[in-house]
């Protein structure tokens, strides 16, 4: 099969289908629409198209022990080189180290909620958003920022799961880092967010109900 990896740049919509891609390790095609919040039918579009450039290929995983396998899609090394969150965690790990080293921790920590009220206030929501408006600007923001996310509701309970942090690794066992996320859910939402953390996975998960939008906007 002919590759048409580097004859031209990679086009935005695919480019973000591969970045989603990258920070799931695997993922079919409704998985990935989700997390992206476009159609399943523009996904598989884009993945047809990286897996002609070589930068996808088709794999398999199953569902559990003794399930049946599903066809999923991860990047190849080609794709890995090309996607947005392998581009700059050098620069942002040696931030961090030195920061720490002048700082501390809670020093730290100060830093992040400060650049996450200043990311808010250079991205805000549109005037008048609604609920659902925010949460899909948030989702956007964090998307442009790396981070890739599923959402759930139930019974006016809303659940961000943060699919990858920001943070390196080796600070995404530290529970002070997530106050970047927790600060920037809470100024894009305009409600009271909680933030529960594995920190041996990095995985992060913002917590809101309806109520507590309804109230803020009275």
């Amino acid at each position: 099969m002919d590759r048409e990896a580097g004859l031209s740049p990679v086009p935005f919509g695919q480019l973000r289908v591969l970045d989603g891609l990258v920070r799931l390790g695997a993922a079919g095609a409704g998985e990935l629409a989700e997390t992206l919040g476009v159609t399943p039918a523009a996904v598989r579009g884009h993945l047809n198209s990286l897996h002609r450039r070589g930068l996808v290929e088709v794999a398999f995983r199953r569902s559990g022990t003794a399930g049946p396998r599903e066809r999923v899609w991860r990047a190849t090394t080609s794709g890995l080189s090309q996607a947005r969150p392998h581009r700059f965690p050098c620069l942002l790990t040696a931030f961090l180290h030195t920061m720490r080293e002048r700082l501390g921790m809670e020093g730290l920590a100060e830093v992040l909620s400060e650049a996450a009220h200043q990311l808010a206030r250079d991205h805000p929501p549109p005037s008048g958003a609604s609920l659902p408006q925010r949460l899909q600007h948030l989702r956007e923001l964090l998307d442009t920022l790396g981070v890739a996310t599923c959402y759930r509701e139930k019974e006016g309970a809303h659940e961000l799961c943060l699919m990858s942090s920001l943070l390196p690794r080796e600070f995404s066992r530290y529970p002070e880092m997530y106050v970047f996320h927790r600060a920037l859910g809470e100024e894009i939402l305009g409600v009271p967010v909680e933030l529960s953390i594995d920190p041996r996975q990095g995985v992060c998960v913002l917590h809101f109900r309806e109520s507590q939008a309804r109230a803020t906007r009275t």
